[in-house]
C-alpha cells in the first residue's frame, strides 16, 4: 500500500495555512494512487473527514520540495504556490 503523509498539518501556520496543506496533500495522495495519512487538525471536525493517522514515518521532504510521482513520504511544506495548486481539481476545493 502506498501513502502519502503530511505530518506537518497544524504545525506551520493557521488555519487557512492547514487548508493549503491538507488540499495539496489530498489531491497529491489521490493522484499517485496512495492512502492520505494525517494527524488530527481541526478540519476533521468541520468538513466531517476521516483520514488515517500517521502509521509510521516516513522520509520527510524539505519545505515546499516534492518529489513529483514519489509515493511513501511525509509531505512537508506550504504548498500555496501555483506550481502546488495546480494539481487540485475541483473535487479537491469542494472538500475544502
Amino acid at each position: 500500500m502506498n501513502v502519502i503523509q503530511c505530518t506537518c498539518l497544524g504545525k506551520m501556520g493557521r488555519f487557512g495555512n492547514c487548508l493549503f496543506q491538507y488540499a495539496f496533500a489530498r489531491a497529491y495522495a489521490e493522484k499517485y494512487g496512495a492512502v492520505l495519512e494525517v494527524p488530527e487538525w481541526i478540519g476533521e471536525k468541520l468538513f466531517g473527514l476521516k483520514d488515517k493517522r500517521p502509521s509510521l514515518k516516513l522520509p520527510k521532504t524539505n519545505i515546499d520540495q516534492v518529489p513529483w510521482g514519489k509515493v511513501n513520504i511525509d509531505l512537508c511544506g506550504h504548498f500555496q504556490h501555483k506550481q502546488f495548486l495546480d494539481i487540485l481539481n475541483r473535487n479537491s476545493l469542494k472538500m475544502v
